[in-house]
């Protein structure tokens, strides 16, 4: 008759009628085991879980925001860093039809002051687990201020780093200064 928590379904003929909804939904939670397991959200819709507790995990770890530590995982239950991604490649691609580019973009942002000469701002560390679940550098490829900041612009050099065997930190190898060298 269609009155409330009733919903209106078919058979395998094809045959319209009204049945009660075994879908349920309870306090912080939804159970669409009925609706075959899908959710479909319009742009409309939001989900918003204001508490330190609600964590979404989709897929068994696939994709896991953990709200107490603001932090996402991808094939990772407990991410370290602001992003973790667990055994897989990261991929940026431009696909348009222009002479732009892919870009990764690095960057430090400072609320009161202007960059420091020698100041390290943005890099790139290679870094190895060793059976112990000890964390070690082997290499880095660090930006550095070098030299005043202008008005419109921060001169850069980029610091190439290798750790040699038995020293267990990374020091600069080669650089490429300012002004080219």
């Amino acid at each position: 008759d269609g009155s409330t928590g009733q919903v209106l379904s078919t058979d395998v003929s094809g045959v319209l009628s009204w049945s009660d909804s075994s879908a349920s939904v309870a306090a912080d939670s939804l159970d669409f085991s009925d609706f075959s397991d899908t959710m479909t959200l319009d742009a409309t819709t939001s989900i918003n879980m204001d508490t330190n507790t609600a964590d979404l995990n989709f897929d068994s770890n696939t994709l896991f925001i953990d709200s107490s530590t603001n932090r996402i995982g991808i094939g990772m239950p407990a991410p370290d860093e602001k992003l973790h991604v667990r055994s897989g490649d990261i991929k940026v691609e431009n696909t348009t039809a222009d002479n732009s580019t892919a870009k990764l973009i690095l960057y430090k942002r400072r609320s009161t002051s202007s960059p420091v000469n020698g100041e390290s701002y943005a890099g790139v560390v290679f870094n190895y687990l060793d059976g112990a679940d000890i964390e070690r550098t082997a290499a880095s490829i660090l930006a550095q201020v070098d030299g005043a900041p202008g008005t419109t612009d921060v001169p850069g050099r980029l610091t190439f780093n290798t750790t040699l065997n038995n020293t267990g930190s990374p020091a600069a190898r080669m650089r490429i200064t300012n002004a080219g060298n």
